[in-house]
C-alpha cells in the first residue's frame, strides 16, 4: 500500500537465544515444587526470598528445602 511501511521480519532462528534464570525450590510447607524461569537473577533471589519466607511463616525450617538457582540459555534445536 502507499504510504505505508512494514517492518522485516525476523525468523525465529535469527533471535540470539536469552539465558534465563531457572530457580526450584523443593521441600515448601504445603506448596508442591517451585518452578520459575527469570530474565534477572535478582527477580529469582526476590521470589526465592518471598516462597521461603512462606515456608518460615508456616513454621518450616531453611534445613527443609532444598534450592537450586542456575543460569541457561535455551536450545534453539
Amino acid at each position: 500500500m502507499p504510504g505505508t511501511t512494514r517492518a522485516p521480519r525476523i525468523a525465529a532462528a535469527d533471535l540470539a537465544p536469552a539465558p534465563v534464570w531457572v530457580l526450584v525450590v523443593s521441600g515448601l510447607l504445603p506448596q508442591p515444587t517451585h518452578v520459575s524461569l527469570h530474565t534477572h537473577r535478582s527477580d529469582a533471589e526476590g521470589t526465592l526470598t518471598t516462597v521461603t519466607r512462606e515456608h518460615l511463616t508456616r513454621g518450616g525450617q531453611l534445613a527443609e528445602l532444598d534450592i537450586t538457582l542456575v543460569s541457561r540459555t535455551p536450545a534453539t534445536d
